[in-house]
């Protein structure tokens, strides 16, 4: 469990919004994704980034009292975005959704030093997904993620089978799926989930057209 002293918020913003931000939650993804999971990524000047890290994307930073724990980032499927553009080859194409009420998730991460916030993380997620009246959320994700979701009581569809997608640094397969947590089927079923937890968070949305705006644990 968190510790009861520690605060706990999100924050949803847009690189040009706060690239302060940015460059330190991309130094955050370099020790999650590079560094602790062994993912061989591009790293530049210790920032870990893509060609998915563009004006439509959206980021989640995930802090504890002042120091960032975990993040993610979110494109709505009308944009180029990783499942779709980088791993086609992992299910038919028409599998793919490419409209706005779609956002993929990608550079989902905690770090692992910390695992008891990874419940607030989904939490933020699903958040960041009703304000924006998501219908679906895909992504690729490994094996075990999916396990997880599914012993969290998370319905999710895949597109196409386990693939084989490279090795890590340390030498171990990477096995993983592409598809998606259908919101709609189950919107009451994740809100009873993960209320307990959303009430002992503050979500800070820097992307609302009203300004940044906070929703109160």
């Amino acid at each position: 469990m968190a510790p009861m002293n520690r605060r706990i918020r999100a924050i949803y913003f847009q690189r040009d919004q706060n690239s302060g931000l940015y460059r330190y939650l991309c130094q955050l993804r370099r020790h999650l994704f590079a560094d602790q999971l062994g993912w061989s990524l591009d790293i530049n000047n210790g920032l870990e980034e893509d060609q998915f890290d563009h004006q439509w994307a959206e980021y989640c930073a995930l802090f504890e009292g002042e120091h960032i724990r975990g993040c993610f980032r979110a494109i709505p499927c009308d944009r180029p975005y990783l499942v779709k553009d980088a791993f086609a080859n992992l299910a038919p194409l028409d599998r793919f959704p490419v409209d706005d009420t779609a956002w993929e998730i990608s550079r989902f991460g905690v770090d692992k030093s910390f695992p008891y916030l990874g419940r607030h993380l989904y939490c933020a997620m699903f958040e960041f997904a009703w304000l924006r009246n998501a219908s679906a959320l895909p992504a690729l994700v490994d094996i075990q993620h999916e396990r997880l979701l599914q012993r969290m009581g998370i319905e999710t569809q895949r597109y196409g089978e386990p693939s084989h997608i490279g090795i890590d640094a340390y030498g171990r397969p990477i096995v993983a799926v592409v598809g998606e947590i259908p919101l709609m089927p189950q919107l009451d079923h994740l809100r009873h989930i993960f209320a307990p937890t959303l009430r002992h968070m503050e979500i800070i949305d820097e992307t609302s057209v009203f300004g940044s705006h906070r929703i109160p644990a």
